[in-house]
């Protein structure tokens, strides 16, 4: 009987994690490419900003584009 208890302890607790990891990744959602701006603007906007922002839309590093 200890062993059923356990095991069912054991599979609750992979639930909860499951469930807080498909919540973090699908639930709770922030924007992340919130920029006004459009065209030109956006594109010096990223040029001067964080290298990974760049990287992360447009998929190349600052030095290729």
């Amino acid at each position: 009987m200890g062993d059923y208890d356990s095991d069912e302890e054991d599979m609750i607790a992979m639930a909860a994690v499951a469930t807080s990891h498909y919540y973090e990744n699908h639930i709770l959602n922030e924007p992340c490419r919130n920029s006004k701006l459009t065209g030109k603007e956006y594109i010096v906007e990223l040029v001067d900003g964080n290298p990974l922002q760049m990287y992360k839309n447009l998929r190349m590093d600052k030095l290729i584009f």
